[in-house]
């Protein structure tokens, strides 16, 4: 099996790296779609933008529950050049008029689609006015997914996407070997406390697998600034404050987990009044007796006059820590360096 994403597999490059150009290239060639190649052209117009998003879901959603793949979005119209075989793609890009942060990308994806995906990657390329999107999809592991406004489950076949029959479904859901637990922050409020700013919210850990119940869940969360407090609500006695307490640990906190069913938890934040107007990142993970740890991250400006709605300014969710740190000699080494407070050894 190559060790080389899609994108590099199709493209040559890591998606991080791509460049407009680089699909300007790709489609001076006459290309083909297969089982992990999906082109899309984009045409002008609200109702056609509205039916390319949709096509979009479909598409990730069969990725998702097949082998993984790449999706281009805003290449060349394909064309028919002999009947009954395949559409060619070459040619001048088409123009995605729509532009899409990456936060309202993510948003989007995120919403679309049951269960919650994760590890599917994606970027905005432009050139001037052009603009184009690129979507590496991973296998995925917590498959069956379905398109969430419709409730269909889609794969891959011959170079398409199609609605999944029943006997396939089944399969895929017997083949999930742990839940897939995810855990999410909701702002309730920010406000002065005395001397104190205080920030209160909830965590949200949800059962996303069908089939699956999880057991003796463990809830963790860290701050970057202030402390967590919560004795004063006279919540959960199990809780456990560390590293001067700004970090919230509940162990073998929710007994059994069951699917669709949202566990809550209350937690508050004090800091000094004159955090006022800084940032803060939060980081709440969960994981259980069956279930890989994952996470969710955000940054969330300090400012009183917003509402809590407003305050979260940049989030990463539902990812799996494997994903985020990395490969072994990389990333997690660095993040033991960290914590042990050391430096790296030339």
């Amino acid at each position: 099996m190559s060790d080389q994403t899609i994108t590099e597999q199709v493209l040559g490059k890591r998606i991080e790296n791509l460049q407009f150009a680089d699909v300007v290239e790709y489609f001076k060639t006459p290309r083909k779609e297969s089982d992990r190649r999906e082109f899309k052209a984009s045409v002008e117009g609200s109702k056609r933008e509205k039916d390319e998003t949709a096509a979009i879901y479909r598409t990730i959603c069969g990725f998702l529950n097949s082998d993984g793949g790449l999706l281009l979005w805003g290449t060349p119209v394909g064309k028919t050049i002999t009947p009954g075989v395949e559409d060619e793609f070459q040619g001048d890009l088409t123009h995605v008029v729509h532009d899409y942060g990456d936060d309202q990308l993510s948003n989007m994806l995120f919403d679309s689609l049951n269960p919650r995906l994760q590890g599917v990657k994606h970027r905005k390329l432009e050139d001037g006015a052009r603009r184009l999107y690129v979507f590496e999809v991973p296998q995925s592991t917590y498959s069956p997914h379905q398109v969430a406004t419709t409730g269909t489950y889609y794969f891959r076949f011959n170079a398409t996407t199609r609605p999944a029959p029943h006997y396939l479904v089944e399969a895929l859901m017997r083949r999930v070997t742990f839940p897939n637990i995810g855990a999410y922050l909701k702002l309730t409020a920010l406000q002065p406390a005395g001397p104190d700013l205080q920030l209160l919210a909830e965590v949200l850990v949800i059962n996303h697998s069908p089939l699956q119940n999880e057991r003796d869940v463990t809830i963790y969360l860290t701050t970057s600034q202030g402390q967590f407090g919560g004795q004063v609500f006279g919540l959960a006695s199990n809780r456990k404050y560390l590293n001067g307490n700004t970090e919230l640990r509940l162990e073998n906190h929710i007994a059994t987990l069951h699917y669709g069913v949202i566990h809550r938890e209350v937690i508050e934040i004090r800091m000094p009044i004159a955090a006022r107007g800084s940032t803060l990142m939060i980081v709440v993970s969960a994981g259980g007796r069956y279930s890989p740890l994952k996470g969710s991250s955000y940054t969330i400006a300090l400012n009183t006059n917003l509402g809590a709605h407003e305050l979260i300014t940049s989030m990463s969710e539902n990812f799996e820590y494997h994903e985020k740190l990395g490969d072994m000699k990389s990333s997690s080494s660095q993040e033991l360096r960290t914590a042990l407070g050391r430096r790296a050894i030339p």
